[in-house]
């Protein structure tokens, strides 16, 4: 394999050219992650938003006694029981 032979000049000029990719990756690295921490803080606001306007939803079952096959009650069916229907 041939060696590759660099001048002084031509080595100073290569490093260089390195220093400033280096030094542009570094600036977009630190934009990227200004970025993300903007992303973050904004996924998070709108999960507050979300959660506040939304209410849970309960659901209402009951757990039979052991000689018992287990049902669950609906609201509806609940009602019914307590107006004397079922």
């Amino acid at each position: 394999m041939a060696k590759l032979r660099y001048t002084r000049d031509q080595m100073e000029e290569l490093i260089l050219r390195q220093l400033d990719h280096m030094e542009a990756l570094g600036d977009q690295n630190r934009l990227l992650r200004k970025h993300n921490e903007l992303l973050e803080k904004k996924v998070q606001k709108l999960k507050e938003q979300l959660s506040g306007k939304k209410k849970p939803k309960h659901y209402v079952t009951t757990y039979p006694r052991k000689s018992e096959k287990w049902a669950p009650i609906t609201l509806a069916a609940d009602q019914q029981v307590k107006k004397g229907i079922i």
